[in-house]
């Protein structure tokens, strides 16, 4: 849970802690690794998170223990997005946000949230965006942080989203 200066795992916050009150984030891949981290910071500044992927039981442990770290409750979905099934109850668990932005930390290009994002669209969801890892080679060693969404892009785009609200 962030403390009284905003610091969420020992880094200091610039934004303030209830920054995204109210906005409807799915985190695709957020049962674990960077997904889990990206849906913790931002489950932190209240944002009102669902996390998706394969694997049900991984996501449920995830989201309980996100939602204990920062005391908001965070939203687990099966989706495998190959599962056209599985995609249209994702989009009724999101239905009636005004602003959905899905955080995905796969290429921008070929990512799995592209079909994600064509059936929100298809589904009639008036506000949604993405932001993605940049295209690049699969960077190794430390260069793989350099293609992931950063905390700030990630907040740009809730305000690009939200029309400067964020």
């Amino acid at each position: 849970m962030p403390d009284g200066e905003g610091n969420m795992n020992g880094a200091r916050n610039i934004f303030r802690d209830d920054v995204l009150a109210g906005k409807n984030i799915v985190i695709t891949g957020g049962g674990g690794g960077l997904g889990k981290e990206i849906a913790t910071a931002l489950s932190a500044a209240h944002a009102k998170v669902h996390i998706c992927g394969r694997r049900l039981g991984m996501l449920e442990e995830a989201a309980e223990a996100i939602s204990a770290k920062t005391g908001h409750k965070v939203y687990a979905h099966a989706c495998d997005v190959r599962d056209a099934d599985a995609v249209d109850a994702m989009i009724e668990a999101v239905r009636g946000a005004a602003h959905v932005l899905v955080v995905d930390e796969c290429r921008f290009t070929g990512g799995q949230a592209e079909a994600l994002m064509a059936h929100l669209h298809e589904a009639g969801i008036a506000s949604f965006a993405r932001v993605t890892a940049e295209d690049s080679f699969i960077a190794t060693g430390p260069a793989y942080g350099a293609t992931l969404p950063s905390a700030d892009g990630i907040y740009h785009a809730a305000k690009s989203l939200t029309g400067g609200m964020a």
